[in-house]
């Protein structure tokens, strides 16, 4: 039987069993409310392809109490049918010392968190840069484009430390 029968953006019908719904439950307790898988199913801030049938849904759930708010559903699609491999809130954080570089002439803001190491840049929008340490994937800092003017006023801007980024991956493997 059926929790929930929705359409992608793709057209796809995906369900979420009550079988399904059961394991989502018994491994991520936090992920309470098949509404908001739906939801991040019918109304994804973004998805990202990762092998032929298998694909990832995000939605930022920003009443959340707890500070993971990225809704993750992946979805694998089998003969017509969907399989959920996995349902999960996440969240982004960078601590340590901050490296702040800014390129006045081409209007670029590269923020990095820790000691240097070997990173590389994943674009996430045409504008926004996040890079990630080559050997463990960890996000550790990010790079903007036009920073000015997308900034309203240069003169205030705020960071607590530790750094909460609400920056989405594009490989999740």
């Amino acid at each position: 039987m059926n929790i929930f029968e929705a359409v992608d953006k793709n057209i796809r019908k995906i369900r979420l069993t009550k079988n399904q719904w059961a394991h989502i439950r018994q491994e991520h307790p936090d992920v309470n409310n098949h509404y908001e898988i739906e939801e991040t199913i019918i109304n994804p801030l973004k998805v990202l392809y990762l092998e032929k049938n298998k694909s990832a849904y995000y939605k930022y759930f920003k009443h959340r109490k707890d500070p993971a708010k990225y809704l993750k559903v992946i979805v694998r699609y089998l003969n017509g049918g969907v399989c959920y491999n996995n349902t999960l809130f996440e969240k982004y954080k960078m601590k340590g010392q901050m490296r702040i570089y800014y390129d006045d002439e081409g209007d670029y803001l590269e923020i990095f968190i820790g000691d240097p190491k070997s990173h590389y840049g994943e674009e996430i929008t045409d504008y926004i840069t996040i890079f990630k340490d080559s050997k463990t994937d960890e996000v550790i800092g990010v790079g903007i484009l036009n920073f000015k003017e997308r900034s309203k006023d240069l003169r205030e801007i705020k960071l607590d430390l530790p750094v909460d980024l609400a920056i989405l991956p594009r490989n999740l493997d």
